[in-house]
């Protein structure tokens, strides 16, 4: 048993101590990661006990709450601790080091990874207020952390991850376009092998992203229409993708990696040329990004079988807990599917942490890493400025701009890629959280609207700055990123993501969260949205101006 499986152990033991309460002010730290965004580190993270003649069994950490108290996490487990010894006496006479020395390493390590580690922005922000329903004292570990944490460590010294079958088609077609006799034919017959594939080139190719004006029946004619580079990347792009996505009970939350990825990948390759890097390597490597994190999520759905009564986890709970494996996962997942050691090191290397650095490909991994952080930053975001990347490090002046006018395009080639994937039908069973406060409908709609391409009839039923709520006869899966047009005069277009999809008395309703929104719609949606604002202020006023009158 090796130290990484410790430094793993009390990171998810720190995590389960959570909701906790400060017992000077009653400030509520409702998640591990709120706990690290709105304390203050002090002194350096120490073994318990600390001295060289006791064995460790545990580990402590302080930190200052906005108030001035200290606070202690700490992370004891007995049942290990005989093993932890052993392992870390092991270590020590390796190195030719004492063994607090080599245990105090492992301690920082836990604290580097709890700091560094990004959050998903997508996560449900928790109050700051205290609530009678939190205990004045850390609670006892959160079962549910440490059962999924246990079972996805079992995985990766067993060996046991779920990988799901590598995209081979996709990558000997990539194989091909990057031989010196490369023709037509054989990347046609190549496609034609997986019958999944093939299909998803035709109806890309004949996507609004890509279509000249004419339909394509064939694959020579969809190779011809788009080119060797296109396919090639086009194939690799959808052979991910369904590998990624499909369904089960932590869909949702995988086609939420995979949209990030293929963002990843679309903002690194409109990088590449200013850092003197292989376009095609960026885009690939953007690909992959997620690779140990989707390979975690499929290996807990396979422990989900047998465990039919969880309840509902707030949205971020599964990718936060993968996010701890994901760099080990993406590893072995590249091992696997013998990826070439350019996509393998950025599998290796989900996130960049201080003082950790791959072995080969340091710049272009560093850059995935950044883009990674952009791509995240436009799901939380309707509209990007430049401002809003200035605290992301790792970019100039000149990439910010450059980023800025590439994401409003983003959508559109999202759109293309998602076209030749396999849609889900229904919305993902497994709870990306509770619905938000219930929309009365009102008296009339709002304003009608379409959901293109499927041309699908909507009631707006609520508008809000950062959503709209739709009524319709039908539900959307969750992550679904669809364009909509509401009937105004003019009409006003926008891409949007599912963020809830819930049944009502009247119907099925859609929060949708706007996409990626360029500065003429932009500016039409915030004079929407101040509009409404002030149209249901004066309702309110006309009903409070009733309700004085005397009757």
């Amino acid at each position: 048993m090796n130290l990484d499986h410790f430094a793993r152990s009390a990171l998810l033991a720190c995590r389960a101590q959570f909701p906790r309460v400060c017992r000077c002010c009653g400030r509520t730290y409702g998640t591990f990661d709120h706990y690290l965004e709105k304390t203050t580190a002090i002194g350096k993270p120490m073994l318990d006990p600390i001295e060289d003649d006791e064995a460790p069994i545990g580990m402590l950490c302080f930190a200052n709450c906005a108030c001035g108290s200290t606070l202690a996490l700490c992370y004891e487990d007995t049942s290990e601790h005989v093993a932890f010894n052993r392992a870390l006496a092991d270590a020590a006479r390796s190195m030719g080091r004492a063994h607090v020395d080599v245990g105090l390493d492992i301690v920082q390590q836990v604290n580097r990874w709890a700091r560094e580690a990004p959050t998903p922005s997508t996560a449900t922000a928790p109050s700051t207020t205290s609530s009678s329903s939190v205990p004045s004292q850390a609670p006892a570990a959160d079962p549910l952390v440490l059962e999924f944490g246990a079972a996805l460590l079992q995985t990766l010294e067993t060996g046991q991850i779920s990988i799901p079958p590598a995209p081979t088609a996709a990558l000997k077609v990539r194989s091909l376009v990057a031989s010196d006799d490369v023709n037509i034919r054989a990347v046609a017959d190549a496609l034609a092998i997986d019958p999944g594939l093939a299909t998803g080139v035709l109806r890309v190719a004949n996507s609004a992203h890509f279509n000249r004006g004419s339909e394509v029946s064939s694959l020579v004619q969809a190779v011809t229409r788009l080119g060797f580079k296109e396919v090639a990347q086009l194939s690799l792009t959808l052979g991910v993708g369904r590998a990624f996505t499909g369904g089960g009970p932590l869909a949702q939350h995988r086609a939420h990696l995979w949209r990030k990825s293929l963002m990843t990948a679309i903002l690194a390759k409109s990088l590449a040329r200013a850092r003197r890097l292989e376009s095609e390597d960026c885009f690939v490597g953007g690909l992959f990004s997620s690779l140990g994190a989707v390979v975690g999520l499929l290996s807990l759905e396979q422990v989900l079988k047998t465990r039919t009564d969880l309840p509902a986890q707030q949205w971020g709970w599964w990718l936060r807990l993968v996010d701890l494996f994901a760099a080990d996962l993406g590893r072995e997942a590249a091992a696997r599917w013998q990826l070439p050691s350019v996509i393998a090191s950025v599998a290796a290397h989900p996130h960049l942490q201080s003082g950790v650095r791959p072995a080969q490909h340091a710049e272009l991994v560093a850059m995935i890493a950044v883009t990674r952080n952009v791509a995240e930053r436009v799901l939380e975001r309707p509209r990007i400025e430049r401002a809003d990347l200035e605290d992301i490090a790792g970019l100039t002046a000149d990439e910010r701009a450059q980023l800025v006018n590439a994401i409003p395009l983003l959508a559109q080639a999202v759109a293309a890629f998602d076209a030749g994937l396999p849609r889900l039908t229904a919305p993902p069973t497994s709870s990306s959280g509770a619905p938000p406060e219930p929309v009365p409908p009102p008296a009339t709609p709002l304003m009608a609207a379409t959901v293109v391409p499927d041309a699908v009839r909507c009631d707006v039923v609520g508008l809000v700055s950062e959503a709209l709520v739709l009524q319709s006869p039908q539900a959307f899966p969750v992550t679904t990123l669809v364009a909509i047009e509401l009937e105004l005069e003019p009409r006003l277009r926008l891409w949007g993501v599912v963020t809830h999809a819930w049944s009502s008395p009247t119907g099925q309703c859609t929060r949708l969260a706007p996409f990626a929104v360029d500065d003429a719609a932009w500016n039409r949606w915030r004079l929407l949205v101040t509009e409404h604002a002030a149209a249901r202020t004066q309702a309110t006023l006309r009903q409070m101006e009733v309700a004085k009158r005397p009757r």
